[in-house]
């Protein structure tokens, strides 16, 4: 089994989704006593209520936020497929 590690693209985004989601069978939140699905939440909601990973559009926004500044969101793949996420941050710490 050789799993390769790459720096992650913007066209990787349906694959780390379906890495997040797949758990999930149907997630929803309540408000106001009433079970919402989380497709039907706006794109505000979906990022408050879940994470960017939950949802292609946001998952997309997250993601080249990153690229573009400079960061190393990082795919595991086996067989072609998404199998695995990590985002790593590197920064400098500010002297006080």
């Amino acid at each position: 089994m050789n799993i390769e590690v790459r720096k992650a693209k913007l066209d990787d985004v349906g694959g780390i989704v379906d890495v997040h989601c797949s758990g999930v069978r149907t997630w929803y939140r309540i408000a106001n006593g009433e079970k919402i699905e989380y497709k039907d939440l706006n794109i505000i909601e979906r990022w408050s209520f879940g994470s960017p990973w939950m949802s292609v559009e946001t998952c997309a926004i997250h993601l080249n936020y990153m690229l573009m500044n400079y960061q190393y969101p990082l795919v595991a793949i086996l067989d072609n497929n998404i199998v695995g996420e990590l985002e790593l941050f590197i920064g400098e710490e500010k002297e006080f």
